[in-house]
């Protein structure tokens, strides 16, 4: 049984480290693509338009993931009432959330253009009701359905970017992309459910037959706090450019956002893990809760691991990465490289961490913890983006993740068990004598 489960993960990490390896070829060369034929100015704008739509994207989601997964995995007889339920939900959260986008471009949009660009990449939020599907992929570790829907999306992505690449097309129909990519997904994820439930499509439509008000009230309830830490993680990776744009211009996003899309590569293989991994990480009356601790210490101590390594290649390599893929009109981005490259390691303990207190029901740790992290954020960069600029946002985005996602852990007595974890990992990262051992013993126990 043991070696069964492992195998399990083993080929769902699998198929989700090829859909994760193909979206970081297919993303990282056809956005070079696109950012050397639009120039600085233009991408810049591109990343502004995807910053603000996303940055308000948490009011679509509305931080119901790990809770669907939880409910669904601890009830899995009510699958399809938990998905009717999360879907209805999200369906009507992207409708609010289009209008709060059309109200505040009345007063933030920098010019008529980019306002309508915006409204037309919001659309796109109402497909992200279907991902709710991929939670329950994940719930029964079932990744790879999730994984081919998204490859096919790729690809099919991928030919329609080349096609306006070759043509030289506008900046608007890179934003009418961003909305073929949603729906192109959401198609997919609603076709892998069917092939993966043997339901049919009509099946699907009496979903909505089992949505209960009460319940939805119950979910949003919960997600209340997670509502708040997802906005405020939305905050942390899309407000840097959002500001940029406005205490700046868009040359200087163009530049961080190739600095940005650059440090993403690195997270493709803790995503993946944290993906995978999360089934095992909830404990219940059988799964014992010192074994799940465990297996979050020896977690954080991989994750550190990872991202000394991934710092040491990134310092000694970034002018040359960054020369050979954006071109020398970015090579002001490998500066801000080597600065944000810094802040993953607090990004990877942050993500983990969360899930240890989804766990423990304890969703408003991960508010208060991202509250304090963002709120020096958006006081660092209105401090230093006008004085340095693209630095300046770098800067401050590493020190809000370090307070929000390692100091805080001990400035609250409750969470001084996650923070000493986390210290503890950062030391292992001093031992390499210690790295392999671990690295099989965290494999056995993940099994």
């Amino acid at each position: 049984m043991v070696r069964k489960d492992y195998k399990k993960y083993v080929k769902n990490s699998s198929w989700l480290l090829v859909e994760k390896i193909l979206r970081l070829i297919i993303g990282l060369f056809i956005g070079i693509w696109i950012a050397r034929v639009l120039g600085p100015g233009e991408y810049g704008n591109l990343s502004y338009i995807q910053s603000f739509v996303a940055l308000f994207s948490a009011f679509t989601t509305l931080g119901i993931s790990g809770i669907v997964i939880r409910e669904i995995v601890a009830n899995p007889e009510k699958s399809d009432a938990i998905l009717a339920n999360a879907f209805t939900l999200r369906f009507f959260g992207a409708l609010g959330t289009m209008v709060l986008i059309f109200v505040l471009l009345r007063w933030f949009a920098p010019d008529s253009r980019l306002e309508n660009l915006i409204l037309l990449a919001s659309a796109g939020l109402f497909f992200q009701a279907f991902n709710v599907l991929d939670l329950y992929f994940q719930s029964q570790t079932l990744n790879q359905y999730s994984a081919l829907a998204n490859i096919v999306m790729l690809i099919l992505s991928a030919l329609l970017k080349f096609f306006l690449i070759v043509y030289n097309a506008p900046l608007y129909a890179y934003v009418w992309a961003l909305l073929f990519d949603s729906a192109v997904l959401a198609m997919n994820l609603l076709l892998f459910y069917l092939k993966a439930t043997a339901k049919k499509f009509s099946d699907f439509l009496h979903f909505f037959d089992k949505v209960q008000f009460s319940e939805i009230a119950l979910l949003l309830r919960h997600s209340a706090p997670l509502l708040l830490s997802t906005f405020i993680i939305a905050i942390y990776a899309q407000l840097d450019q959002v500001m940029l744009k406005h205490m700046a211009d868009a040359e200087t996003v163009g530049r961080y956002a190739a600095a940005v899309r650059l440090n993403s590569v690195w997270s493709l293989l803790p995503s993946v893990i944290l993906v995978v991994v999360t089934p095992s990480l909830m404990y219940s009356e059988e799964k014992i809760k010192e074994s799940v601790v465990s297996s979050y210490a020896s977690l954080y101590k991989l994750l550190a691991l990872y991202s000394f390594l991934v710092l040491a290649a990134t310092w000694i390599l970034s002018d040359f990465i960054v020369g050979m893929t954006f071109g020398e009109k970015y090579r002001q981005a490998a500066s801000v490289l080597n600065i944000l490259v810094i802040a993953n390691l607090f990004s990877y303990f942050g993500a983990a961490s969360s899930r240890w207190f989804i766990n423990e029901k304890q969703e408003k740790k991960i508010l208060y913890r991202n509250l304090f992290g963002v709120g020096f954020n958006i006081i660092g960069n209105l401090m230093l983006i006008p004085s340095f600029g693209a630095y300046g946002a770098a800067f401050t985005t590493l020190l809000s993740q370090f307070l929000a996602n390692f100091l805080y852990d001990y400035l609250d007595k409750s969470a001084r068990i996650v923070f000493f974890q986390k210290l503890r990992a950062m030391a292992f990262v001093m031992m390499p004598y210690r790295w392999l051992p671990e690295i099989m013993q965290y494999r056995n126990r993940i099994a």
